[in-house]
């Protein structure tokens, strides 16, 4: 049980709804199955002969109570066991005897020209019911045989036709679908009409089933109700359609007009019953015929009308796209074998099919489903019904006019269709298709956007963009959603903004003239990413642009500032200009490295060594520079500072605690790898006995971080340290 959207109480939950009317439809198709199989059956499958009187045995079914009798034969007289008769063609009455004819094969009574002849029809088909029934029936066949036939009293299942099956399945399936649409929208007058015209599609379509694949006669009272419950489920069906345009999606009418048509169709049934009128034409078809094009009509004026509503439109646009489909298929199947004098390419009952597409297609208008996806493909499938039915009419056109044979007429159709019709289709859709938007302009601006440091005129500037992008009615702000999303079936569309923007529902597409479809959502994900990408960028330059700064802050800080403080306050000139050297050597660095202009191997190297050669002279050591041939040219800032880093912080602890006469430096680049090896000939440290100082300790860090290794070896005879750094070298490209 749920609560209605009104707020009126409660009511069933759809669910129950649906599975309660199903279960009703299969007891109905079960009761029409039990009286459709409980008939008396002969076996044969009996037509029209080609001429004269009587009925052909078109086939015999194996194992049937006729299977002696043969194909080709022609029954002109049956006898029942009561020894009544009734003949199979047309004549005047002899001693009781009358010639059967062969409308008593027709499927449809309900063309006959007058009441009369409807009512001799059913009397017709009482008395050869009769004869089956009285247990054994005697047929007398053109040629003058006479045979005795016992017919079972009861149809096999497995004999009901294809025909019968399909149009149980027609109701059935139409009942489900305008019961879930009630069930689905119980407030909405246009799912109610749905629903009631299903109830009417199962009475129409359950009988017809009965009557229209019978073997050869039903008795008169069950044909009699049969055939008035089809008219009435006929008639109900298109007005209840003709009144769900009336009052959907807008009520056009006042409230009496659909009371006027419901109580002017029931009376109209009435009297066709009562035989007030002159035939069933005036009694059956007219006024379904009648009703089903005041369908059409108002079909066209709701779609005329909701030309301020894009979601009305695109909706309807599924009752058009069905009848469409149903019309196409009708022409093809139905009306070119009418016009070329052939037997139609599929049987009556298959027309019950076009009313169950046509039957969706409108139930897919009230649910609204996926309106947004209509635009996407409705052109094609329009495009491809209209090119089917150019190439039938050009094909019939060059059969029945110029008298060409079938093969060459195939042929040509096909070149027009190829030639013609499909460059047309083309061009016509590049018209009706929008053009691509500019995705060069939106990402420049969306550049912009991103670089943007003010949120509020950042999410200005996108809401412009969106404007553009998509000439909405409204722009508003909404809930923060994972990705862009349709909204109230394509009338919104939810853009996200990822931390960037502010989150929006984009409103009424094109200035209200079109729903947002797919292309929609994929167009403002691409400005999405584009949008967060380009913000990120600036982030992350702006980090970079920072942490250099700060790194600029340090080494002026604890490098420059520091030599410089050294050496004002220092005694000896030769360790103040030593102080003063670095100084200026760390300054160059600085720049060199804010440039950010990578170095050559042997201008960083000479460098290097003409500052290391400085340092150990003014302490009294000597240098012994060892440079192994390498492979690069270049090297990236970040190697270049980390190996100018090593060897001063190596340099700086052997003149500071090694008590060595001499140093030694090895530099080489081999696979990718820069090889920094600095030995000394001093006194060593005892690695078990003393710690390593922040120098050290700072330099083996710095080498782990950037994925180096790291090594140290020391003893009496002096201390070597060894390091291998990957080097990660500049960008080609940039």
């Amino acid at each position: 049980m749920t609560i209605d959207d009104a707020g009126t109480g409660p009511r069933l939950a759809p669910a129950l709804i649906v599975t309660v009317a199903a279960a009703a439809a299969l007891v109905l198709a079960a009761i029409a199955t039990f009286v459709a199989v409980d008939q008396p059956w002969l076996g044969l499958t009996l037509k029209a002969p080609q001429s004269g009187p009587g009925l052909e045995v078109a086939d015999v079914s194996p194992g049937g109570p006729a299977t002696h009798l043969s194909r080709g034969a022609v029954i002109v007289r049956i006898t029942g066991a009561e020894g009544g008769t009734i003949a199979l063609k047309a004549s005047a009455p002899d001693g009781g005897i009358m010639m059967l004819e062969a409308g008593d094969l027709v499927e449809e009574p309900d063309g006959v020209a007058s009441y009369e002849a409807l009512d001799r029809f059913f009397e017709r088909q009482g008395r050869i019911a009769d004869i089956m029934r009285s247990g054994r029936v005697l047929m007398t066949l053109r040629d003058g045989t006479r045979t005795a036939i016992v017919p079972a009293q009861r149809r096999p299942l497995s004999m009901l036709s294809a025909d019968y099956w399909l149009q149980i399945a027609v109701g059935f399936a139409g009942l489900v679908i305008g019961i879930a649409v009630w069930a689905l929208r119980p407030y909405m007058a246009g799912a109610r009409m749905l629903g009631i015209s299903s109830v009417a599609l199962v009475l129409s379509t359950y009988p017809s089933a009965i009557y229209l694949t019978r073997e050869l006669a039903l008795p008169e009272p069950l044909f009699r109700l049969l055939n008035t419950v089809n008219p009435f489920g006929s008639m109900a069906y298109v007005a209840a359609l003709c009144i769900l345009f009336l009052v959907y999606p807008r009520k056009i009418v006042p409230a009496v007009v659909p009371i006027v048509i419901a109580c002017g169709t029931a009376a109209w049934w009435l009297l066709d019953i009562l035989h007030l009128f002159s035939g069933p034409d005036i009694g059956r078809y007219l006024p379904v015929s009648a009703l089903a094009v005041a369908s059409f009509v108002t079909a066209g004026v709701q779609y005329w009308r909701a030309g301020d509503d894009p979601r009305i439109r695109a909706g309807l646009r599924w009752f058009a796209l069905s009848l469409a489909v149903a019309t196409g298929i009708f022409v093809i199947f139905y009306s070119v074998p009418i016009l070329t004098g052939k037997p139609s390419f599929a049987p009556e009952a298959f027309a019950y099919t076009l009313a169950l597409i046509v039957y969706a297609g409108l139930a897919l208008s009230i649910l609204q489903y996926r309106l947004f996806d209509l635009d996407r493909w409705t052109f094609r499938i329009l495009s491809y019904v209209a090119g089917a039915l150019a190439f039938v009419a050009f094909d019939l056109f060059l059969v029945t006019t110029i008298a060409l044979d079938y093969l060459p007429a195939f042929g040509l159709a096909l070149a027009m269709i190829a030639l013609l019709y499909l460059p047309l289709r083309d061009a016509l859709a590049r018209q009706l298709t929008p053009p691509e938007p500019n995705r060069t302009r939106f990402f420049e601006k969306v550049v912009d956007i991103a670089l943007t440091p003010d949120r509020d005129i950042r999410n200005d500037r996108w809401t412009g963009l969106l404007r553009q992008a998509f000439d909405p009615l409204s722009v508003e702000p909404t809930g923060e959603c994972a990705e862009p999303v349709i909204a109230e079936n394509g009338l919104f569309l939810r853009v996200p903004g990822y931390g960037v923007v502010a989150p929006v529902r984009v409103g009424y597409a094109r200035g209200g003239r079109r729903l947002f479809s797919g292309r929609d959502t994929e167009l403002a994900d691409e400005l999405l990413q584009m949008l967060a990408h380009a913000y990120e960028s600036r982030l992350a330059q702006e980090k970079g642009a920072a942490e250099e700064r700060a790194r600029i802050a340090r080494d002026a800080h604890d490098n420059i500032g520091a030599k410089l403080l050294s050496a004002l306050h220092g005694s000896e000139p030769k360790r103040k200009d030593a102080m003063i050297r670095e100084a200026i050597s760390d300054l160059r660095d600085i720049i060199n490295s804010s440039a950010g202009a990578p170095r050559t191997a042997e201008d960083m190297l000479a460098e290097l060594r003409r500052e290391t050669a400085d340092r150990l002279s003014a302490a009294g050591l000597s240098l012994d520079w060892r440079l192994e041939e390498g492979e690069f040219a270049e090297l990236p800032n970040s190697t270049v500072q980390s190996i100018r880093s090593i060897v001063r912080e190596s340099v700086s602890n052997i003149i500071r605690h090694a008590g060595a006469s001499s140093a030694t430096v090895t530099i080489g680049f081999c696979d990718g790898t820069a090889h920094i090896e600095v030995t000394d000939d001093g006194k060593g440290f005892d690695r078990a006995l003393e710690t390593t100082g922040v120098g050290l300790s700072g330099m083996e860090t710095r080498v782990r971080t950037l994925l180096g290794e790291y090594g140290l070896d020391t003893g009496p005879s002096g201390t070597t340290i060894r390091v291998a750094l990957p080097i990660a070298m500049p960008d080609a490209s940039t």
